[in-house]
């Protein structure tokens, strides 16, 4: 099942499809048949240029119910016959509507010039082969259904793309849920040593874990936030992940650039963090290092994480399933928009990104 776009996307399908009606079925036959009475006096060319004009418009009814009924219930559903059997009724019927409603109705309006009720009850009186031939039915209806064709297959990728951006969305919910109990736990842990010592580091700590818990569930919620306040979850993540380290690893955070308003979609950039933490620190008991650069100029973002390999014997640990997800979720937010690239040492591991905000 789809779900329907949203209703910006809506309207302007909806004037799409407007558009190509006025050019495609009433001005397009308007200049075309008029090639042929160009020849005639000023005033015949003037009262069959008003009577295209206003028998086209009438004429839009029955294509509009062809478009919006027959198509999508017999052609979209594969009932080919009854659509056959359909398309053969609109032509007879169709006909008989040029006739009986377009030129009888025409013919009596009063309130226009005499010339274009002339032509128009002329041409109800005249009726004795089809007013329009079926052939040039058949090209309207050939483009009326390559519209048809055009609109769904559009839509059908905007839905497509909205069950994508919304089953990311149910999975940055569950991010934010349940975000890396152990980090939390380990955070924890080290303010509860801390107060044991009596620590003067325990309450700026505990403040920081708490703005952090803060921002995680209830300002990533939005699509976007603030880059500014997701560097600062990040360099508040590395902070604490200082703290637990002490001095086995030598951690390095470094921003260039102003943030201002630009926005981002939330935990875009944690991934590649954490998975610094996890590959280059978690087993590292000396010379261990990480370093994060990030640089924000003309509404680019780039993110430069590089951190040890805990073996030097241990090669092909690849980009995992975190940084794998990481590169989907890119792919769908910032499509055409994004640098991605991975390099891997002996004894290093980094990672390059470079995002396009605006």
């Amino acid at each position: 099942t789809f779900l329907a776009p949203n209703t910006m996307q809506k309207k302007i399908l909806r004037w799409q499809e407007t558009i190509f009606f006025i050019i495609y079925l009433i001005l397009f036959p308007m200049f075309t048949t008029l090639q042929y009475s160009s020849d005639y006096g000023k005033d015949t060319f003037i009262n069959t240029f008003t009577y295209l004009g206003i028998s086209k418009i009438f004429d839009l009814l029955p294509f509009i119910i062809f478009y919006k009924a027959i198509i999508p219930k017999f052609l979209f559903t594969r009932r080919y016959l009854a659509f056959i059997l359909g398309l053969i009724g609109f032509l007879v019927a169709f006909d008989l509507y040029l006739h009986f409603v377009t030129d009888l109705v025409v013919s009596k309006m009063s309130f226009l010039p005499k010339g274009v009720a002339k032509t128009a009850a002329n041409a109800y009186q005249q009726h004795r082969v089809p007013r329009q031939s079926i052939h040039y039915t058949l090209m309207n209806l050939a483009g009326i259904i390559g519209l048809a064709y055009f609109v769904r297959t559009i839509e059908k990728e905007k839905q497509v793309q909205t069950l994508i951006k919304q089953q990311w969305k149910l999975e940055l919910n569950a991010l934010r849920d349940q975000l890396h109990p152990h980090f939390f736990f380990n955070t924890l842990n080290n303010i509860y040593s801390l107060a044991l010592q009596n620590s003067a580091f325990t309450a700026p700590v505990t403040y920081k874990l708490a703005t952090m818990m803060r921002y995680m569930l209830y300002e990533t919620s939005a699509p976007k936030v603030l880059l500014s306040k997701d560097i600062q979850f990040i360099e508040d993540y590395i902070e604490l992940e200082r703290l637990r380290l002490n001095d086995h690893v030598q951690v390095s955070f470094d921003q260039q650039g102003e943030a201002e308003y630009l926005e981002i979609e939330p935990f875009l950039l944690l991934p590649f963090i954490e998975n610094a933490f996890k590959h280059g620190a978690e087993h590292e008991v000396t010379n261990g290092y990480i370093t994060v650069i990030i640089l924000i100029e003309n509404k680019e973002l780039s993110l430069q994480v590089k951190n040890s390999k805990p073996d030097a014997g241990q090669s092909g640990r690849g980009e995992g399933v975190g940084l794998s997800n990481v590169k989907k979720r890119l792919e769908i937010l910032y499509p055409g928009k994004y640098r991605l690239y991975f390099s891997e040492t002996h004894d290093s591991f980094s990672i390059f990104l470079n995002v396009s905000l605006s």
